[in-house]
């Protein structure tokens, strides 16, 4: 089954390691890396996998924009199945939470 899988902070050096390992299984990937430049800069290395990959940009320590990132995973493959999550921080009081609305 066709899963989405997001991974936060998705600098180059990732794409590697983590982006292509999940789209050669078949499965979508939402990236994001906290700016427009650097989620662009990961973009351009996955280029070749074309619909199946999708960056949205934004500091994932700020619930809104961890809330814009589901949100935006979800209205682009109408799920958010998995997270690799390689930065932010916890926050007991939302554990769960966001990823419930949208998975």
């Amino acid at each position: 089954m066709e899963q989405t899988v997001v991974i936060t902070v998705s600098p180059v050096d990732w794409v590697k390691a983590l982006q292509r390992p999940f789209l050669k299984g078949g499965h979508r990937v939402v990236i994001n890396a906290t700016t427009q430049e650097g989620t662009a800069e990961a973009l351009k290395k996955l280029i070749r996998f074309g619909t199946k990959v999708y960056g949205v940009a934004g500091d994932v320590r700020m619930r809104d924009a961890v809330e814009h990132l589901c949100a935006s995973a979800a209205q682009q493959f109408g799920s958010a199945d998995n997270w690799v999550n390689n930065a932010g921080i916890v926050h007991p009081q939302g554990s769960g939470k966001i990823l419930q609305e949208y998975g």
